[in-house]
């Protein structure tokens, strides 16, 4: 339970998370208090209220666990906090020569590789000592400098910033970052691992139905290995939710799209399926008439 709320907690970006999480609590709870205190099994009567006292969650350990998490996350920026300043220089001469000490070394960068390479290793090393802001203005001079004379340097700059925001746990800035890549460079082959990565942060943040519409915007980059992995990755997560209207599209647009594919008469097949599962009348009658074209067009007998 203490690490299924930890989890919950990380994903609360505002309120509306907070009120929408709130009532999925207030829902377990109905839930189990509907459970009866008596349960016949095999001819014993048991008592099952004890059960439903340990299922039943605790609003006093909720809220323990909440103040846990924050003043844990409050010491860390406390530390990382401590950490910057101990760098800071104390007096003006100090300053002064901490300029001048940064104004050497980039004068001596002749190469763009080389100022690249600087810039990213340090970017890289104030990720790694959480200096996470630091970090990002790191990488957003690398965009400013190249944004318009190398747009490969540019976007990977900007997916690198989405990096950091990911690192930092701030996932809403990360998504922003990787959009931006995506709008601004959409020919470069670092917006295909933008996008994907979209779909990857709204997954592990169980926001299924964003995660499934970011892996459908794959479409876009048709070309590359990862596209159709994540096509089929948004079906299943359709399916899963049982959306199966959405699932059966989705793995059309997986058949559509990916012709030469080696599973293309199993996911037809199981693409006919789904449409079944959705029960009605007419998602009958379809699945029906997709079955027969499966039958007729791939002809094997584990198919019919």
């Amino acid at each position: 339970f203490d690490a299924e709320m930890e989890l919950a907690l990380r994903g609360v970006r505002d309120c509306q998370d907070f009120a929408r999480m709130a009532g999925e609590f207030k829902a377990q709870q109905a839930m189990i208090a509907q459970l009866v205190s008596w349960k016949d099994v095999n001819g014993m009567r048991v008592d099952t209220r004890r059960l439903r006292t340990q299922l039943l969650p605790s609003p006093r350990r909720c809220l323990d666990k909440v103040a846990r998490i924050r003043c844990r996350e409050l010491l860390d920026e406390l530390t990382e906090s401590h950490m910057r300043l101990q760098e800071v220089p104390r007096s003006p001469d100090a300053f002064a020569e901490y300029l001048r000490f940064q104004e050497s070394v980039w004068d001596k960068m002749e190469s763009v590789e080389n100022r690249v390479i600087a810039l990213t290793e340090h970017a890289r090393d104030l990720t790694k000592a959480r200096r996470f802001d630091e970090a990002v203005v790191v990488q957003e001079r690398l965009v400013g400098e190249f944004g318009k004379k190398n747009k490969k340097l540019a976007a990977t700059g900007l997916f690198n910033i989405g990096v950091i925001h990911e690192s930092a746990r701030r996932f809403s800035k990360a998504v922003e970052a990787y959009s931006q890549v995506i709008k601004r460079y959409p020919k470069e082959d670092v917006a295909v691992q933008a996008q994907y990565d979209i779909g990857v942060l709204f997954e592990n943040q169980t926001e299924f139905e964003q995660a499934a519409e970011a892996f459908i915007q794959m479409k876009r980059f048709k070309e590359h290995d990862q596209a159709s992995d994540a096509i089929r990755n948004a079906a299943l997560i359709y399916e899963a939710l049982e959306k199966y209207r959405d699932a059966y599209k989705t793995f059309q647009l997986y058949l559509k799209t990916f012709k030469d594919e080696d599973d293309i008469p199993q996911v037809a097949f199981h693409s006919a399926e789904v449409l079944e599962r959705a029960g009605d009348a007419k998602s009958l009658v379809d699945a029906a008439k997709n079955y027969k074209k499966v039958a007729k067009k791939y002809g094997k007998k584990d198919l019919q």
